[in-house]
C-alpha cells in the first residue's frame, strides 16, 4: 500500500485510509497524514474483544469473537484466554463475515446484559449470559435472559434475569436497575460470594427469590 509510493503521491493519503477502515479491527479513522520522512501516520480507533458468542446449534467450537458492538472480529480462538470473557450462549442466525457487525435482537441483549455487569466486583464469576430462550421462543414459562455463575469445580447457580422491558414502557417488568441491585445486595450478604452458594437466584420479581439450598 505504501511501500515504493512517493510521500507526493496526491492518492497516497486517500488509498491508506480507505485500506484502514476497511480493516476489521478498526472502528474508526481519525486521520491520516503524510509526513516529509516518506512514512504516512494514521490515528484511528480500535475495537477490542469484549464476548465470546456461541451460535444456537452449533459445535461447542463453532464460536465467534465480537466487540462491544457486536462486530465480529477476526480472532483465533486459541490466541484468546477464555476465561477472561464471558460466552453468550444460543445466538440464533449466521454471523456475518469479519468486520461486520452482527444484526441479532438476542446478541445485542447479550450484549447489553453484559455491559451492565462487566464493571461489578463479581463479573469475573459469571461465565455464561444464555440467550437460548430468547422472546420466550422455548418457553414463556422460562426467563428470557440468563446467567451462570461459577468459580472453579463449585456448584453453578443459575441468575434468572428474565427480560429488559419494552422500550414504550407499557409493559409492567423488574427494572434492570433494580435486578442489579438484587444481586449487589446478595453478594454483600454473601461476602462477595455469587456463584456456588445457592442453586439458582431469581431477579425477576418484586422481591428476590433464591434456591433453599
Amino acid at each position: 500500500m505504501v511501500a515504493g509510493r512517493s510521500v507526493f503521491d496526491p492518492r497516497l493519503a486517500e488509498d491508506v485510509y480507505r485500506a484502514a477502515a476497511a480493516n476489521a479491527w478498526v472502528r474508526r479513522v481519525e486521520q491520516v497524514r503524510k509526513r516529509r520522512d516518506g512514512t504516512v501516520e494514521v490515528r484511528a480507533e480500535f475495537r477490542r474483544p469484549f464476548a465470546v458468542v456461541a451460535l444456537e446449534d452449533s459445535f461447542a467450537d463453532d464460536l465467534r469473537v465480537v466487540d462491544a458492538d457486536g462486530v465480529v472480529l477476526p480472532v483465533p480462538l486459541r490466541r484468546l484466554k477464555r476465561a477472561d470473557f464471558i460466552t453468550i450462549l444460543g445466538v440464533r442466525g449466521s454471523p456475518p463475515p469479519a468486520g461486520r457487525k452482527w444484526d441479532a435482537p438476542d446478541l445485542a441483549d447479550g450484549l447489553r446484559l453484559l455491559k451492565l455487569i462487566r464493571e461489578k466486583p463479581y463479573a469475573a464469576q459469571v461465565t455464561t449470559i444464555d440467550v437460548r430462550n430468547y422472546g420466550g421462543r422455548i418457553s414463556q414459562a422460562e426467563p428470557h435472559l440468563r446467567m451462570y455463575a461459577q468459580v472453579g469445580r463449585s456448584g453453578r447457580t443459575d441468575i434468572r434475569f428474565g427480560r429488559f422491558p419494552t422500550a414504550d414502557g407499557l409493559d409492567y417488568c423488574i427494572s434492570p436497575q433494580r435486578k442489579l441491585q438484587y444481586l449487589d445486595e446478595y453478594v454483600r450478604a454473601h461476602d462477595g460470594r455469587l456463584a456456588g452458594i445457592n442453586a439458582y437466584i431469581d431477579l425477576r420479581y418484586d422481591t428476590l427469590y433464591v434456591s433453599h439450598y
